[in-house]
């Protein structure tokens, strides 16, 4: 496969309830030079019958019954190379006009990942709550995960100087890549909205988070050597006040960001 503008990656697995707003999400905004890749890890639950109706719009669909997320990626990230390249998980979204956006900040050359701020969204595509994100800081980020995972977009060369996905981790996969990115390229946080998180009960992240996520973000933390100091503590509290703080500014976009989702989900009826 000759070299792509984007290759977008989406990991799923028993997501049949989600998958086609995510789906829908993707293929709205990707033209010939784009490449989208769905990697299933073997699901039982109809996700096969919504990726045959869509299967027009996504480059190649992959069946590997037993991966896990991160296997997933790695296969899809491995199909060819791309200018730039994101991944989106099944159950969550991207907004319209986000990858316009996005690469337009990595064309200029600044900056080798974009992300930006966060909306959350529930199981019936409700608009929840926001993260309001400072600018970019690799100390912080490095320490605190914030970067929402959805609305990052890199530079592909990048992700592979990097060592590309770890298959070995279960949770921290985008944390992991993220503060290896970190090491050699630049990021820069959008004053913006590129994606929409979805939070409900089967997520990984409700499930996992305090079994697996964080004594693996704690583990790969002590790999490279992010320590955190007793005089982080308090910067650490003050980072997650200050965000939950500006983040109640950004009620007021709840109508025009409700409005881009109803948009979406208006696609897949």
């Amino acid at each position: 496969m000759s070299r792509q503008r984007l290759l977008v990656v989406m990991p799923t697995r028993n997501q049949a309830a989600f998958i086609e707003r995510a789906i829908a999400s993707v293929v709205a905004q990707l033209g010939e030079a784009d490449t989208f890749v769905v990697v299933d890890g073997g699901s039982n639950d109809g996700t096969h019958e919504v990726l045959q109706k869509w299967q027009s719009r996504i480059t190649k669909v992959m069946i590997e019954p037993g991966t896990s997320q991160a296997e997933a990626l790695a296969l899809g990230f491995a199909i060819g190379e791309a200018e730039y390249a994101c991944y989106l998980n099944s159950d969550d979204l991207l907004l319209p006009g986000a990858v316009g956006k996005a690469l337009t900040v990595l064309e200029r050359g600044t900056a080798d990942a974009v992300y930006s701020h966060r909306v959350f969204v529930d199981e019936i595509d409700r608009v929840t709550h926001f993260w309001s994100l400072p600018r970019h800081n690799n100390y912080l980020m490095k320490r605190w995960d914030y970067i929402p995972q959805e609305t990052c977009f890199w530079r592909y060369d990048v992700m592979q100087q990097a060592g590309g996905v770890d298959t070995t981790l279960r949770f921290a996969v985008d944390y992991d890549l993220f503060v290896r990115m970190m090491q050699i390229g630049t990021f820069w946080r959008c004053d913006d909205f590129f994606g929409a998180f979805r939070i409900h009960p089967h997520s990984k992240t409700v499930q996992q988070n305090e079994s697996v996520g964080k004594p693996e973000v704690a583990a790969l933390q002590t790999r490279y050597g992010v320590n955190i100091k007793a005089f982080d503590m308090p910067v650490g509290t003050l980072l997650r006040e200050w965000i939950a703080l500006r983040s109640k500014w950004m009620r007021r976009e709840r109508g025009r960001l409700q409005a881009e989702i109803n948009r979406v989900v208006s696609a897949v009826s």
